[in-house]
């Protein structure tokens, strides 16, 4: 069985209250010792979680309005993703989806259990299920459509009348 260790360095939160925008950013360090490996791999990587909601959130696509929104006070966005340390730059690694009820811890803590895995090679265990952020719609109503009159065209040849035998070749 492989051998993964985690460490966090440092974890920024910033928590200011109902619909107000929640940040997360915290750093890791790991090492990974290969099955029949003498010696284990360090690495770094760093979680990012930012999540925006009401007002601040809509402000973010350019709507001046919040009437404008059909839910505006539903309204959110959100980015929770892991970061993986190259030597010389950060490379997005996974990005984590589910619903946008989860806290910041949780949404960190399966960021881990994610990279563990991917790391590792070996499953979570658990497929992580979160419903769909609002209900969604239902379909539009169909109206009947009436068919449409078919036209058959008239199969006998018309005479030119032209006089021109310019055409008479094709």
């Amino acid at each position: 069985m492989p051998d993964y260790k985690r460490r966090c360095l440092y974890r920024i939160k910033t928590d200011n209250g109902p619909g107000q925008p929640d940040m997360l950013e915290s750093l890791w360090a790991y090492s990974f010792t290969y099955t029949g490996a003498s010696s284990s791999t360090p690495g770094r990587y760093r979680i990012r979680i930012t999540r925006f909601l009401g007002e601040d959130a809509y402000k973010l696509f350019g709507v001046s309005d919040p009437a404008e929104i059909e839910a505006a006070e539903e309204f959110f966005s959100m980015q929770a993703y892991l970061e993986k340390w190259t030597g010389d730059k950060w490379a997005q690694c996974l990005d984590w989806m589910g619903s946008p009820d989860e806290s910041t811890d949780k949404i960190e803590s399966d960021l881990n259990e994610m990279y563990q895995s991917f790391i590792t090679g070996m499953p979570i265990g658990d497929t992580i299920i979160s419903p769909p952020p609002f209900m969604p719609r239902t379909p539009p109503k169909t109206s009947k459509k009436t068919p449409k009159a078919v036209i058959t065209p008239d199969k006998t040849p018309k005479k030119d009348d032209s006089g021109g035998g310019d055409f008479d070749w094709i």
